[in-house]
Formats: structure tokens, sequence, C-alpha cells
């Protein structure tokens, strides 16, 4: 056993998937708990939250769906703000809002002070990215600006996933549940309508 009492040592990533130098994720032996340390093995963020870390311009948000606690630490001051949700996102956006899930099991978004910034209704949210995010509807998903106004609006069997800030992978699927890839821009000019691929890499430009 060494300090952690058995536990485990991971990296730590940012949202671009991207190793944070200098920081760890530890998971304490016995528990399922997770934290972030620094090189001397000194608690930033202690271990009391059993979801992945990522860190997002020097924040963090931390979960335990068990207990339903959601927070944005700061990793500079080593504080806290507890989030108005039940479930959160798990990074931070471009424009600094999280996705929060409220009590009523509705999806809206907060800065991370906690003030809620869209109202929780939609049936899921997802990170912003820039000034847009991809937000569902029933069983349909759209794109939503920073007002909660689709600006794509939900349409059935499609998805949306963004590849960069102005570029998204546009899936689409039929009756038979056959999956088309294609690509549009953040405005929804489509650049490639979907195609019946196995896959797609996006690499420099192409």
């Amino acid at each position: 056993d060494d300090q952690y009492g058995g536990g485990y040592v991971f990296d730590v990533y940012d949202k671009n998937g991207v190793v944070v130098p200098d920081l760890f994720r530890v998971t304490l032996g016995g528990t399922e708990g997770s934290g972030i340390t620094d090189t001397l093995g000194n608690f930033i963020i202690p271990a009391d939250y059993n979801d992945e870390i990522i860190i997002s311009n020097g924040k963090a948000i931390t979960k335990s769906r068990d207990r339903k606690i959601c927070e944005v630490w700061d990793l500079k001051t080593k504080t806290k703000v507890k989030l108005p949700g039940v479930d959160a996102g798990s990074e931070i956006g471009d424009n600094g809002l999280v996705a929060i899930k409220a009590a009523n099991k509705k999806w809206g978004y907060c800065d991370s002070k906690g003030k809620i910034v869209i109202p929780a209704k939609f049936d899921y949210a997802e990170v912003f990215v820039q000034n847009k995010a991809v937000a569902q509807a029933g069983e349909n998903y759209g794109i939503i600006n920073e007002k909660g106004t689709w600006v794509i609006p939900p349409k059935k069997g499609v998805y949306y996933h963004w590849v960069t800030p102005s570029l998204l992978v546009l899936q689409q699927e039929d009756k038979e549940e056959n999956i088309f890839y294609g690509f549009m821009d953040d405005n929804g000019k489509v650049l490639l309508p979907p195609t019946k691929y196995m896959g797609f890499e996006y690499r420099q430009g192409f």
C-alpha cells in the first residue's frame, strides 16, 4: 500500500483530450471516490467524487451522482461552487456555461457561479462550443444558441457531433435504422450530404 491506501493514480485531461501537466486524478483504496492532486500528492480537490473529472480553463466539474452533488472547483483558489442541479455535464463550455439537470429531469444551463442562464426545458443538453450547443427535445436533436433558442430545430433521426467549433458531423438514421454520416458547418449548411460510411476521421482540415 502507498500513501493513498492502495488506490490508483491517473493522468488528468482537459476537454480536448490533452494531458494536464502537474495534476493527477487519484482514486483512494477501499472507496470509489476520486480527487485531484499536485505532483507532491497534495489534494487540490478531495477524493469525494465518483465521476470523471475534466479540466476546463483552470476549473473542473465534480460529481457524485448517488448523492446528487454537482460542483465547480477553481483549481487556483481551491474553492468550489455548488451547482443548482442533480446532475451536470462533464465540461464547461467555451462561453463558461455548464449543462445541468434539474430535479424535474429537464436540462438547462448555469454559469460557473451557479446562476441559472437557460432554464431547464430540454430533455438533454450538451456542452456549448463557442455560442452553440446540441440539445434534445423528446427523441429529437437540434442546436440552440446562448439564449436557449433553436437555431437548428430538432429533427427526427438526426444527431450532431462537434468536430471543430465550425464543423459538425451530421448523423442520420433511416427507417431501417441504417446510419449515414455527413458534415455541416455551424450555421447549418450541409458540406457533405449524409452517406453510408462506417466511420470517419478528421485530420488537419480534411
